[in-house]
């Protein structure tokens, strides 16, 4: 299967979610994934529906792991440049994965990565917020494909 670049998200300002990562929060975030990222264990699942449709009851409960069954891809790089968050990632030969080759190939990838008109990335994880709005510890649980809303 095919490898991508895609851009994950941007640290030191908002996010679509309305949520502040600093670089330094994300920085110790992104080495702690590295360890995935090494022992070639950093999967992350290609979600069908939206994140609008999950119930919180999906999001907290199954949420916290990778369920394999939703597997797409496996995660073989990732870092901060500025205050980009880019990763690499390598389609697996999952049902799921020739699901998420089979729209790159119909629908293309734009130039800065994976997301086109039809599929978007997001990170998926835990973390503390302070001020309701500054993320001030996070761990990534799993960088995954939506459709794009």
């Amino acid at each position: 299967m095919n490898t991508y670049k895609a851009h994950v998200m941007k640290t030191d300002v908002p996010n679509d979610n309305g949520m502040l990562y600093s670089s330094e929060v994300m920085d110790k975030a992104i080495n702690q994934y590295n360890e995935k990222v090494e022992k070639r264990t950093a999967l992350g699942e290609l979600k069908i529906i939206g994140r609008s449709f999950e119930t919180e009851e999906e999001y907290v409960g199954r949420g916290k792991v990778v369920q394999l069954d939703k597997v797409s891809h496996l995660i073989t790089n990732i870092k901060r440049t500025g205050s980009d968050i880019d990763c690499t990632l390598q389609v697996l030969n999952t049902q799921n994965g020739l699901i998420l080759e089979n729209i790159l190939k119909a629908f293309g990838v734009k130039k800065h990565g994976l997301v086109n008109d039809v599929v978007t990335v997001s990170s998926r994880g835990i973390g503390a917020v302070k001020n309701k709005t500054h993320v001030d510890d996070y761990t990534f649980i799993a960088i995954d494909i939506f459709p794009k809303e």
